[in-house]
C-alpha cells in the first residue's frame, strides 16, 4: 500500500508539473505581449497553370487569444502574389509529387483558380528584417486564386501526414503525456490485482484514473499549441499510452530476472 501511495504521490507531482508547464505555454502563446509578426513557415516551389516555376508559401500570423492562423500563399516567377487562400488553423502542405494545400479544419482541398488570379506585389523575402513588410499580407478577409472542394479520406490521410512532418517535434511533446498515463495504468492495474481492494486502495484507484484524465487533457492543450488535428492528437496519445506500458513491462521482467536465482 505505502509502494502504491509512494508511486501516486510522484505520478500526481509529474502531472502537477505538466498541467503547470501547459498552462505557462499557453499563456506566452497567448498573452498580448507575446504577439509576433507574422512569419513564413514552409516554402516550395511548384508549377503554375501557365507552365512558369512559381512559389507557394504558408503565412503564420498571430492568433491572439486562439492558434496561429495561416494562409496560402502563391508567387509567380517573378515573386509577385497572384493568389492568397482564405485564414485556418489547420493547413498543411505536401509537395511529394505535385504541391497540394490541405485545409484540416474544414477537410478541404485548396485547388488553383487561375480565372481568379489577381496581379500583386512583389512579396517580401524569407529574412527576419522582412517580416514587418507582411501584416498587409496577413491582414483581411479577401482570397482569390483558389478554389476548394472537399477532401477524401485518403487526402484527409495525406494531409495528417503532412502535417506530422511538419511538426514532428510537437506530436513528440503530445506523446509524452500518454507515455505517463500509460505507466500509471499498468502500475494501478498491476498493484490492485494482486492485493484486496480496500477503501484506500479504492480511493487510490480513482486517484490514477484522475491523473490518467488530467493527462489526456495535457495532451489535448498541447494539441491546440501546435496545432494538431484531433486525429494525431489521438494518435500520439496511444502512441504514447502503448510506450508507457512496453516500458512499464520490459521493467517489471527486468525486476523478475534481477531477482531470479
Amino acid at each position: 500500500m505505502l509502494q502504491l501511495a509512494s508511486a501516486l504521490v510522484r505520478a500526481f507531482r509529474l502531472v502537477g508539473r505538466l498541467v503547470g508547464l501547459t498552462t505557462l505555454l499557453l499563456l506566452m502563446e497567448h498573452h498580448p505581449a507575446s504577439a509576433h509578426r507574422p512569419l513564413f513557415t514552409q516554402t516550395a516551389h511548384l508549377v503554375l497553370p501557365n507552365g512558369e516555376t512559381g512559389e507557394l508559401r504558408l503565412l503564420r500570423g498571430d492568433g491572439i487569444l486562439g492558434p496561429d492562423p495561416v494562409r496560402a500563399l502563391i508567387l509567380d516567377a517573378k515573386g509577385s502574389l497572384v493568389a492568397r487562400s482564405h485564414r485556418s488553423h489547420l493547413i498543411a502542405v505536401s509537395c511529394a509529387v505535385s504541391c497540394k494545400i490541405f485545409d484540416l479544419a474544414d477537410n478541404a482541398i485548396l485547388e488553383l483558380e487561375p480565372s481568379s488570379f489577381r496581379p500583386g506585389p512583389v512579396i517580401p523575402g524569407l529574412e527576419d528584417h522582412d517580416r514587418d513588410k507582411l501584416w498587409a499580407l496577413e491582414a483581411g478577409d479577401d482570397t482569390w486564386g483558389f478554389r476548394i472542394r472537399q477532401a477524401s479520406a485518403i487526402e484527409r490521410v495525406e494531409g495528417n501526414w503532412a502535417m506530422l512532418a511538419a511538426g514532428s517535434f510537437g506530436f513528440a511533446l503530445m506523446v509524452v503525456p500518454g507515455v505517463i498515463a500509460g505507466l500509471i495504468g499498468l502500475v494501478t492495474v498491476k498493484r490492485s490485482a494482486s492485493h484486496e481492494m480496500t477503501l484506500m486502495r479504492g480511493l487510490a484507484v480513482c486517484a490514477a484514473i484522475f491523473a490518467i484524465g488530467c493527462l489526456v487533457v495535457v495532451g489535448f492543450l498541447f494539441a491546440i499549441l501546435g496545432p494538431f488535428t484531433t486525429e494525431l492528437w489521438l494518435a500520439a496519445t496511444g502512441l504514447g499510452v502503448m510506450v508507457g506500458l512496453a516500458i512499464g513491462q520490459l521493467a517489471a521482467l527486468q525486476a523478475r530476472l534481477g531477482h531470479s536465482p
